[in-house]
């Protein structure tokens, strides 16, 4: 027996008589018992009786032309689309391999510069003299208050001297705090 949905499912093929002639003959005694499944029969028939009693439509004389031309645009928004979608990707990609560089630039910039500075080239003085006050007319500074001696000097060669004239000897000043205790 032939239910309410099973009719709604294969009423196409029913319609089309696509059917068996014994499943065809299950339709229309379901049709005849069934008010819903009747009424819904009646209501398509009538729709289809009314589609076919309409002229038939004459195309214009350029619909051709439009249809192809509509067609031909079609295709075109979709190939931009899809030329589109590729930009955008590749735009997203540039953005975010900007973020990752931007944020890895620090890390690999934190490297200290090393400058090496050249030795420093002096000639060995004649003799040694003390410099007095430049501003002879000054009050003369009050001596310096430390908490630790005074430094001494030391001078010693960094190369040994060498023995021809005219040649510059390399000289470094270190200075030591004499040990307090």
């Amino acid at each position: 027996m032939l239910n309410c949905s099973d009719f709604l499912e294969g009423y196409s093929d029913f319609r089309d008589g696509l059917l068996p002639a014994a499943r065809y003959r299950e339709f229309e005694r379901h049709a005849e018992t069934c008010d819903a499944c009747a009424r819904y029969h009646r209501v398509i028939g009538g729709g289809v009786e009314a589609f076919r009693s309409l002229p038939d439509v004459e195309p214009s004389e350029d619909f051709e032309w439009r249809l192809r031309h509509r067609l031909l645009l079609l295709e075109e928004e979709q190939q931009r689309q899809a030329s589109g979608s590729g930009a955008s990707a590749a735009v997203t990609i540039g953005i975010a391999l900007a973020i990752g560089a931007s944020a890895w630039l620090p890390a690999l910039r934190a490297r200290q510069a090393v400058v090496r500075l050249p030795p420093v080239v002096a000639l060995a003085p004649a003799e040694r003299s003390v410099i007095g006050n430049p501003f002879p007319s000054a009050p003369p500074l009050p001596a310096p208050t430390l908490l630790l001696p005074a430094p001494r000097f030391i001078d010693e060669p960094l190369l040994p001297p060498v023995s021809r004239p005219g040649d510059l000897h390399l000289y470094t000043t270190l200075s030591t705090y004499p040990s307090t205790r």
